[in-house]
């Protein structure tokens, strides 16, 4: 039995892991920053929700890019990365 990609699940299989690493890289800047107020925590969030929402939507509705796709998501995932390295370095947290 063959299993394949169709329009839907590339899109879904795209989107998926960008909302993943845009959610991750939201909880990994309020972690660091230690960010308790909720208007300071949306202040964090909405940026990066926006920059996912508007991706997702190019993805689904203009060009499914996989090379644009894969940079957008590396980019995302070296910054969560750095963003946690930094913390665990200054707040001398044990990894």
């Amino acid at each position: 039995m063959c299993s394949r990609d169709i329009d839907l699940t590339e899109k879904l299989d795209y989107s998926s892991a960008v909302a993943l690493l845009g959610y991750s890289l939201i909880l990994s800047l309020l972690r660091s920053f230690n960010v308790k107020d909720e208007a300071t925590r949306v202040m964090f969030a909405a940026p990066v929700l926006a920059f996912v929402t508007t991706h997702i939507l190019y993805l689904n509705f203009y060009e499914l890019d996989y090379g644009w796709n894969m940079k957008v998501c590396v980019v995302m995932a070296v910054v969560q990365l750095l963003t946690w390295a930094i913390w665990a370095g200054v707040t001398q947290h044990p990894i």
